[in-house]
């Protein structure tokens, strides 16, 4: 998503998927209007931990910085499925966002995808491992052998559902609705979504939640000088993420 290049979204009551740089990869749909859609059914009584951040355990890599593509997905899978491997297997790798995108899917750097897309193309084939020179990634290493499995990925139904799985397996990848103030979130600000003509679906992974502040924790991939080093915090419900209009994503390795 590109910080410059917005163009203006056209109301409509379907997503569009005509791809607009760093910003902006699709333009929302009209039924989801406000901030904290979905949040009627949600509840607490089975949630014990009041907060959980995969980043005190070290699982958690750097927040990669996608630039002036679209990519975002693809980064949010690759930040997931990063920090699983860490959990499962106590070692750290550093996957190619870009083989994803570029070699899976044969899209444009500045092409959006939607997350089930990227998900269902890593699970397919694996994604290769990270390597100097691979951003953007050269389409003559497509072929390459050198990849990291992923077995398959489930829809998670809620956010009582992500909390658990948050709580007792890690991080999942997930969508939301951002708009203009989201690029200059502050750290420690909880993010909350303003529908208007400029919003824009994006990806991200959700490593841990607050109860206490009604927040998720998330990685994002605008790099470190985003928000708190990279790093989030959205409140809960807003712009659909982990609702029944925008579940997220279980990785499973």
């Amino acid at each position: 998503m590109a910080k410059t290049k917005i163009k203006k979204a056209k109301k409509a009551p379907k997503i569009s998927q005509q791809p607009f740089g760093r910003f902006a990869a699709f333009v929302a749909d009209e039924n989801c209007t406000s901030p904290f859609f979905g949040l009627r059914n949600f509840s607490l009584q089975q949630i014990s931990n009041q907060q959980v951040d995969w980043r005190t355990s070290g699982a958690v890599s750097t927040p990669k910085d996608q630039g002036d593509t679209s990519l975002c997905s693809s980064y949010a899978l690759v930040a997931v499925v990063e920090a699983l491997n860490f959990l499962k297997n106590h070692t750290k790798i550093s996957l190619a966002p870009g083989f994803i995108h570029s070699c899976l899917l044969g899209l444009h750097d500045s092409q959006g995808v939607m997350l089930s897309s990227a998900i269902q193309a890593a699970a397919a084939h694996g994604i290769a491992y990270s390597f100097l020179g691979d951003t953007p990634f050269p389409l003559n290493q497509c072929t390459t052998g050198n990849t990291f499995s992923v077995r398959k990925a489930v829809p998670i139904s809620g956010q009582n559902e992500a909390m658990h799985i948050l709580s007792t397996q890690g991080p999942i990848a997930a969508t939301l609705l951002i708009d203009p103030s989201f690029m200059n979130l502050r750290a420690q600000q909880i993010y909350i979504f303003q529908e208007n003509d400029y919003q824009s679906l994006h990806s991200v992974a959700v490593i841990g939640y607050d109860l206490t502040q009604s927040c998720w924790i998330i990685a994002n991939s605008f790099g470190t000088d985003w928000s708190d080093h990279g790093f989030g915090r959205i409140a809960f419900g807003t712009g659909g993420i982990l609702t029944e209009s925008r579940p997220g994503w279980q990785i499973i390795l």
